[in-house]
Order: structure tokens, then sequence, then C-alpha cells
């Protein structure tokens, strides 16, 4: 994976890119009217934008055919999902926010954090999971706040 195309997709590519995955996973194939439906926009604008993800070899899309990941774009939209279920399950789950505003949160910080920072988060979080001594002491410092 060329880390320079994943630097030059913008906020809205992304969304894109983890919205026909999820997708995907759920239905087993994808339709600009499953996009548009998904991320509330109108078919045109998916349209566009699945002629941008095309033209940077992310996808491949014929029109009124069905969207495929190439493997690239498999590998960001995986990569941008799993940041954006780290933050989730950081903010409803350690923070104790509710759902709907740690989702919120999840889905703006997965497009802004810098890939060493959130390798640096991953971390952190599988400490949390993994040791319980290392959560008492995070659980405490949350209830002193």
């Amino acid at each position: 994976m060329s880390d320079s195309v994943f630097n030059l997709l913008s906020k809205a590519q992304e969304d894109y890119l983890e919205a026909i995955y999820s997708i995907f996973v759920e239905k087993g194939y994808v339709q600009n009217k499953d996009i548009a439906e998904k991320l509330n926009v109108a078919r045109a604008s998916v349209t566009g934008a699945l002629k941008q993800l095309s033209s940077k070899g992310l996808i491949n899309y014929k029109a009124r055919g069905e969207i495929i990941l190439t493997c690239e774009g498999l590998t960001l939209a995986k990569r941008i999902e799993g940041k954006h279920i780290l933050f989730f399950r950081f903010f409803s789950e350690v923070l104790g926010t509710e759902p709907e505003l740690a989702d919120r949160t999840a889905c703006k910080m997965e497009h802004i954090m810098d890939d060493s920072i959130y390798e640096k988060f991953q971390a952190f979080m599988h400490k949390i999971e993994t040791c319980s001594e290392f959560a008492d002491i995070i659980n405490k410092k949350l209830d002193n706040n």
C-alpha cells in the first residue's frame, strides 16, 4: 500500500471507502444507491466520488454496476474502519461517552490522527485491555476528574 495515496485522500473519500467496505461486509455487494443511503448524500455526489476513487486505483467501478474495492482500497478501508472502532471503543468503554457522541467523535478522529500517534494509542488500548492493574490506574484517574 502506498502511504502517499492514503495521505492524499480527503475526509470525504475516506468516508466513502469506509462506507463501501461496511456495506460490502453487511450485504456482500455494493451499489451506488447503498452508498447514497448510508452517507445520506445524493446519488450524483456518490458517482463523482466513485470516479475519483476509481482514478486513484482504490475501487473498480462502472456506471450502474457493482462497486468493488481493489486490494489497496480494501487495505485502506480496513485501516480507516480500524481507527474508527478503536476510537469508538475508547470513548464509549473507557470514558463512558454515550454511543452516538462516541461514534461522531470517532469519525472525526479517524481522519486527523497521525499514524505514529495512532500506533501508540493502539498500544495504550491494548495495555488497558490486557492489564487489569493498568486499567485500575486509568479508572482511578478518570474518577478523580
